[in-house]
């Protein structure tokens, strides 16, 4: 009886698992271009960023608009930093690693690349950067790190799925000798 229940419960855990988002997504996120002709990313990062000063010390909201649609990033010194979709906060340190490296903090959100992906009939927010530092310049600003979020298509109402957050790293220069290059659709 034991092992029945046993594996039962393994399968509800396997069942539960995020599935990560496709390889293309990952790429077209890390490149900031789509990388086949069946992915479409839009660049939703323009101008206007507003920023809210939260009534607790360390903590500060930045975020832009969308055809309506909040998204952005808070940091926070003492609870762990967030990105935000809608009225949606994920904590990046809740993230799901795929690859290598840890998460990493946003450390200027508003030099950070904000895309909305679509691929295999799935949507993402992705969010994209070069590391702080000595990442933002010599031959380091080829090395990405992006965030990655399955969200619902806003034609859609299902908003009962939970949203994961993943988390990955690349050299740009081997993603764009692996694959051909797309040009990034300038509408959504």
């Amino acid at each position: 009886m034991k092992i029945l229940l046993l594996i039962a419960l393994s399968l509800v855990v396997l069942s539960v698992k995020a599935q990560a988002p496709p390889k293309l997504v990952l790429d077209s996120c890390l490149t900031l271009r789509a990388m086949s002709a069946k992915v479409s990313l839009v660049d939703i990062n323009n101008t206007d960023i507003y920023e809210e000063e939260d009534q607790i010390e360390g903590r500060a909201t930045f975020y832009q608009l969308h055809k309506g649609i909040r998204f952005g990033y808070v940091t926070d010194d003492r609870r762990g930093d967030e990105i935000v979709f809608g009225r949606r906060h994920m904590k990046i340190k809740s993230a799901i690693v795929i690859g290598k490296g840890r998460p990493e903090r946003l450390s200027r959100p508003e030099l950070g690349f904000w895309a909305i992906i679509e691929a295999e009939g799935k949507r993402f927010l992705c969010v994209a950067s070069t590391f702080d530092g000595i990442g933002r310049s010599g031959s380091f600003q080829n090395i990405h790190f992006a965030y990655i979020l399955p969200v619902s298509h806003p034609q859609r109402k299902d908003t009962s799925t939970k949203l994961d957050i993943f988390y990955t790293v690349g050299d740009i220069r081997k993603i764009g000798r692996r694959q051909g290059k797309q040009k990034v659709n300038a509408t959504p």
